[in-house]
């Protein structure tokens, strides 16, 4: 036997790393020192480099299986010399990997939780792990500072944080003590409701003892007869102080009743209260933030309001445009643009509009519906322990349905709750287009969606989850869709939230099919409907993604439709619960891994070698998908100037020393400039052989000077930037490139800040202001949600500003460069919309900041001829189907997102 201490082997160590911490190691040493001397089974959850498991061999010179789970995948590369150690890759809470573990062992001496550290794997790992633990077993969970950390799912008072979790237990220890008729398991149950558990009484009748150390917490495991007091066992003769005789030797009749103590038999509990109140708190300061934002917006629409008036009858293109208008058509506009009712914040109003939204649209079609195509609609509805008036709530809601052409198939995922199964058989029996199947075993969401598909007949596939609702009309324009655009196999529409009271609330208006948005967030939703020949063209709902299993589908279903159809109506009610990522995105962070996990194996079977990795975005559930651009591609970088030389300096300057990527080219298009300091810097600047200066001896026509200088360019890819810009993001051009280069993109822009870091640019919607803008101008750069996308993500836009467009050379030549009919402003906007016309994909690249001191390079004069040519380039886009990447129900007229009172 090996006599070398634990703490030797760490410090002796070499090879694989592994860390723990110096408390950990010496009780380590006291609790496995019996475990020595007799074969040992291990298990070891989160292993991240490995080095334990070679330690572990080491100190147990009788080790039978050590077994290693690791969620990363890197680790599968881990090769042990001893046969004994093994490693299985997977989320240890996950059926699968669990099944995998059992295969390697089906019983351990030690286990030890060195997870994820959030209370909610810790607590799902010890109720699924600790039944394989052999009696006079030892079970370690790991790392619970983290318990009293918000990031981990805890807090010091949190009443469903691991550490409140492990305290139960010693209650539970203690059970013949209480006093009164109440299971183990009954004191758990705040636990099986919050983290959807189950927890089995006679494999909580095995605990033995609760030890707490610093951080760690130790359970100790026995038969359940050996963890009872058993019989008073009295010994000795002299009892002059007090007689012993007659007190009774079997503990449960010394124990009282204590079915009158409040605080035993009642089912109050004083920290869930607390929970309580302080998310009702939270509430209140949440709607209380919400009324102070809206009063401002109001406060600043009316400033902006009259600042817009005033700048509309004051500018040169007022006056310029005015025989393109007649009067009447021109007073028309004019009493819009001064009506402050347009402009009102309509979130106050919203919960009356998306309950009549829509009727007469309705109505109409309900007219035609005789001479329609009728496809027989299946919706897959998912059931685990719904609330039953939730469960009503969401059947109610397709009964309701204006549509009768559907079947509901309804797979309940093993509930608990025997209520669900009758609320679901009391509605089959109620209506025969209600299918149901009840599964045998719990195998998690994708598994129960698979299983509901199973009962589909229909033509298309839909989509609902078992605590949300359907507009009672959203069948309807389904179909109404289905017969406006029969190519369409994908369909998807807008969508809101229900709150606690009913109330309708947070709308979300999306834009139409937007691939780079997608990548960003799964920004369709749970509502979707598919044709029955897509959705088995792609293979359906996969395994291995829940709590994304519908963002994996989106996102191939997508991809290989032949036309995606976006219906711009709220169809969708997302419930806001406590447990719901409506209301709180924090209570499944499991969710937002599975969701990178489906962005990335998209991403890599859609790119292959193009393709690196994705990143975490901004927020949760958003994310930044990272392209390869490799350093043998030239970039050629384009800046027209004319004298300004100080800020073309800077420019430049911040090219150079900010710039990731060295492989570029600057091309300086000189137009004409007069001062003799600009001329010195010229010769001066191109002693960088990566800088040449190229004369553009012509009136000046932004897009002839362009022009000019991609004539010169030499890269594969082109920079068009104003000499106003500054970098922030040193792998700005890794990012815009990257994106460019693929194939089905067109133009990439970045995200432009004012000098005062607000937002100036991120992305143009073609007919705000009556011409093109850019939304979100003026606002701060923070990730945010409604009522439309957020500035921070990634996406699709029909065109972006020429003050920085990035394309590959290729596609510039193809679509012929700059229209030069256009002297001043509107050709960027104008390539863009050629560019989309010819079927590539333009792109916001939130990922990619630089600074635009935009007033200081330009004046505001817009010759005539430009309105000209935007009145022709924009037309489609301003009058008839607009911007398809903003949204009919907001408001053209504001930059900042906002619903249209009119809609």
């Amino acid at each position: 036997m090996s006599k070398k201490s634990l703490q030797h082997i760490y410090k002796n160590h070499e090879g694989k790393v592994s860390d723990k911490w110096t408390l950990y190691i010496s009780e380590y040493e006291r609790l496995f020192a019996d475990f020595r001397t007799v074969p040992v089974r291990l298990l070891e959850i989160g292993i991240q480099n490995g080095g334990s498991l070679d330690i572990w061999s080491k100190y147990f010179d009788t080790l039978k299986k050590a077994v290693g789970c690791e969620i990363n995948p890197d680790s599968g590369k881990l090769k042990y010399e001893n046969p004994n150690v093994m490693v299985v890759i997977g989320d240890a809470n996950e059926d699968p990997t669990e099944q995998e573990i059992l295969e390697q062992c089906q019983s351990f001496e030690i286990i030890i939780d060195d997870g994820s550290h959030k209370s909610s794997d810790i607590i799902s790992s010890f109720n699924r792990y600790f039944p394989y633990l052999e009696n006079n077993g030892v079970y370690v969970a790991e790392d619970l500072h983290c318990s009293y950390w918000n990031e981990f799912g805890g807090g010091l008072f949190d009443p469903f944080s691991s550490m409140a979790f492990f305290k139960h237990l010693a209650d539970i220890i203690n059970h013949e003590s209480w006093g009164i008729n109440k299971k183990r398991v009954d004191l758990l149950r705040n636990f099986e409701e919050h983290y959807q558990l189950s927890f089995n009484e006679d494999i909580l009748r095995t605990i033995h003892s609760i030890e707490f150390m610093n951080s760690m917490c130790v359970i100790h495991k026995a038969s359940p007869e050996q963890n009872l007091l058993g019989e008073r066992i009295i010994t000795g003769q002299s009892d002059e102080v007090l007689s012993l005789s007659n007190m009774p030797r079997d503990f449960e009749k010394f124990v009282p009743d204590e079915s009158e103590n409040k605080w035993s038999s009642h089912s109050f509990n004083l920290e869930l209260s607390y929970s309580s109140k302080l998310k009702e708190i939270e509430q209140l300061k949440k709607q209380n933030s919400t009324f102070e934002e809206e009063i401002a917006n109001l406060k600043q629409t009316n400033t902006d309001l009259n600042q817009l008036v005033q700048n509309i009858l004051n500018s040169h293109s007022w006056l310029i445009t005015r025989p393109l208008r007649g009067f009447g058509r021109a007073a028309r506009s004019l009493k819009k643009l001064i009506d402050p009712r347009r402009y009102q914040d309509m979130t106050s109003n919203y919960d009356v509009w998306s309950r009549v939204t829509g009727i007469k649209e309705a109505e109409e079609i309900l007219t035609r519906l005789p001479e329609l195509k009728s496809p027989l609609i299946s919706i897959i509805l998912p059931t685990y322990n719904t609330k039953e008036k939730i469960l009503r709530a969401c059947i109610e809601s397709v009964l309701a349905q204006t549509y009768s052409n559907w079947e509901l198939c309804i797979a309940d995922d093993a509930s608990t709750k025997s209520r669900v199964r009758d609320v679901i058989n009391e509605y089959s029996k109620q209506d025969s287009r209600i299918k149901s199947v009840f599964r045998t075993e719990n195998g998690h969401i994708s598994e129960a969606m698979i299983s509901a598909a199973e009962l589909m007949e229909g033509d298309y596939i839909s989509f609902l989850d078992h605590d949300d609702e359907l507009n009672k009309n959203a069948l309807l324009f389904i179909v109404d869709a289905i017969n406006r655009s029969p190519e369409s196999e994908f369909f998807y529409s807008d969508e809101d939230h229900i709150n606690e009271h009913g109330k309708h609330q947070s709308p979300f208006f999306k834009p139409d099919w937007s691939p780079s948005l997608l990548c960003s967030q799964n920004y369709i939703g749970h509502f979707l409907c598919l044709s029955k020949s897509l959705y088995e063209r792609v293979g359906g709902i996969r395994r291995g993604f829940d709590g994304a299993q519908d963002y994996d589908l989106v996102l191939r279903a997508g991809d290989a439709a032949e036309n995606v159809y976006h219906i711009p109506k709220v169809l969708y009610h997302w419930r806001e619960h406590e447990n719901s990522t409506s209301s709180n995105s924090e209570c499944k962070p499991y969710a937002h891994d599975a969701g990178k996990a489906a962005v990335a194996d998209f991403l890599n079977q859609k790119y292959g070698s193009r393709f690196i990795k994705v990143n975490d975005g901004e927020g949760l559930f958003t994310y930044s998908p990272q392209f390869r651009f490799d350093s043998e591609h030239r970039v050629s970088i384009i800046i027209p100037t004319k004298d300004k030389i100080d800020l073309l300096d800077d420019c430049i300057e911040s090219i150079r020393n900010r710039s990731s990527h060295i492989n570029w080219e600057i091309i300086i298009v000189d137009n004409r400039s007069e001062e003799t300091a600009s001329k010195e810097y010229f010769s001066t600047v191109v002693q960088d052989s990566r800088i040449k200066v190229v004369e553009a001896d012509v009136e000046f026509n932004w897009s002839m000077i362009n022009n000019i200088g991609a004539k010169a360019a030499t890269g594969d890819v082109f920079v068009f930037l104003n000499n106003d810009t500054l970098v922030i993001t040193p792998d700005w051009i890794e990012k815009l490139a990257s994106m460019a280069s693929l194939p089905e993109v067109g133009l990439v822009g970045p995200q432009l800040l004012y000098e005062d870091n607000t937002i100036q640019h991120a992305g143009v919607v073609v007919g705000m202001g009556g011409w093109a803008d850019h939304v979100f101008k003026n606002q701060l750069p923070v990730h945010r949600s409604g009522p439309f996308v957020s500035p921070m993500l990634n996406r699709n836009v029909l065109a972006i500003t020429g003050a920085c467009q990035v394309i590959e050379r290729a596609k510039f030549e193809q679509l012929g460069g700059f229209d030069e009919q256009f002297i001043i402003c509107g050709s960027d906007v104008d390539i863009c919309i050629r560019a989309h016309q010819q079927g590539l994909q333009n792109v916001y690249c939130a990922d990619a900041a630089l600074h635009h001191l935009e007033s200081k390079s330009r004046s505001s004069f817009i010759p005539k001829q430009d309105f000209l040519m935007s009145e022709i380039r924009y037309a489609p886009y301003r009058n008839d189907k607009g911007d398809p990447y903003f949204n009919e129900n907001l408001d053209l007229m504001s930059t900042m997102p906002r619903m249209l009172t009119n809609a």
